[in-house]
């Protein structure tokens, strides 16, 4: 019933398998009508399992995206990826049950389920692939704890600085967080970001503009991330994951978005685990995703995480390290002063770098950092009703 397409490129273990995906030709017509035509009578008289399970024996290969098996030392090549893709999006909007009755298919060869049958490479194509809007696969659990492995192992490689090589494409962690906000029913996954925060032209060259708290741009969107009922809720530990390393590799979430990636991390870590009368469909792991933000030392979203009392002084202590260029335990040291003798071995530093300001600007405009100590004393302190 089908052939192998001979145009498709080698297959090549490190390549970046969603740029692939975006050179990809779709399958000529007369290839798949056979496989569309047998789907549609399986839904109609409601034995979709059993002709999953014909398939499965049939074409195996085609469906896992693997070289045959051959005899002797001749290696034959993959069928087509654009080939799997097609078969596997068919089957998965055949039915809404369709994509457990998918991944519970064994392989014939090692009985493994059909998740664990296919390489990396392969998972990497199909966990992105979209079914009428919805990344389905992410939604399964099998599908999803392996992308949080991948993620986490990815966080944990890249803390050594001697690390080069990324094991995740950018693209396909761009694709995890749309994914995420997709499956939730967003408005952030139907691009509407795309100027919410973008500076108006009258502002755009004036300090007081450029110098918004990051606090205020949070409340801006924080209704994008809304998700629609009976979703199953916001995938927190997909999103928190995969955005703390498009942070630490200064890459924006989605391209031609106007929200930053710290933005949109610490909007998401700030939402995390409050009550928002939506049944999850997965139990958000914080303890995990607050080590992952510790272990990238992005004190912001960690900050957001822990929430409270403890979150606030974790977030000042962020502004002090970020302007003064102190470390975690001097910024501590100086948030806990209790004293102005306790602390004189950071006055010098402070006084130095007021003076290089003055220097830079005759007039005073705040800081962002400052506005930023305002909007939290305005939230916190001033605020505060008997």
């Amino acid at each position: 019933v089908i052939s192998q397409e001979s145009s498709f490129v080698a297959h090549h273990n490190n390549c970046n398998i969603v740029k692939v995906l975006s050179t990809l030709e779709s399958p000529r017509e007369d290839v798949l009508w056979p496989v569309r035509c047998l789907l549609k009578m399986a839904v109609t008289r409601k034995c979709l399992p059993s002709v999953l399970l014909m398939l499965n024996a049939t074409i195996p290969n085609e469906l896992r995206w693997r070289s045959p098996k051959t005899r002797g030392l001749a290696e034959s090549p993959r069928p087509s990826l654009s080939l799997c893709l097609a078969i596997v999006g068919m089957i998965l909007e055949s039915a809404n049950e369709a994509t457990r009755y998918f991944l519970n298919l064994r392989d014939e060869d090692s009985c493994l389920p059909y998740w664990f049958s296919i390489d990396d490479q392969t998972r990497l194509a199909l966990s992105i692939l979209s079914i009428h809007g919805k990344f389905v696969l992410l939604q399964e659990p099998e599908v999803r704890s392996w992308a949080l492995e991948k993620l986490k192992d990815e966080v944990h490689s890249s803390v050594d600085f001697n690390n080069v090589q990324y094991d995740l494409p950018s693209e396909w962690l761009k694709e995890i967080v749309t994914g995420a906000f997709c499956n939730a029913g967003c408005d952030i996954g139907l691009g509407f970001d795309s100027s919410v925060l973008r500076k108006s032209e009258a502002f755009e060259s004036t300090r007081d503009e450029y110098n918004s708290c990051y606090r205020q741009d949070m409340l801006r969107i924080e209704n994008l991330l809304n998700p629609q009922k009976n979703s199953g809720g916001l995938d927190y530990d997909l999103l928190i994951a995969a955005l703390l390393i498009l942070v630490q590799r200064d890459e924006k979430w989605r391209d031609g978005t106007s929200i930053p990636t710290q933005i949109l991390l610490n909007a998401v870590c700030d939402k995390a685990g409050r009550k928002t009368g939506i049944d999850q469909k997965f139990i958000f792991d914080g303890a995990t995703m607050m080590r992952l933000c510790a272990l990238s030392e992005n004190y912001q979203a960690t900050a957001f995480l822990i929430g409270g009392k403890n979150g606030i002084i974790l977030e000042c202590a962020d502004i002090i390290i970020s302007n003064l260029g102190l470390s975690m335990n001097e910024a501590e040291l100086l948030l806990f002063a209790g004293s102005v003798n306790e602390m004189k071995d950071f006055v010098t530093r402070i006084y130095r770098k007021v003076q290089i300001e003055k220097k830079q600007f005759a007039e005073f405009f705040p800081s962002e950092s400052q506005q930023h100590l305002l909007w939290l004393l305005e939230q916190y302190s001033m605020n505060v009703r008997k």
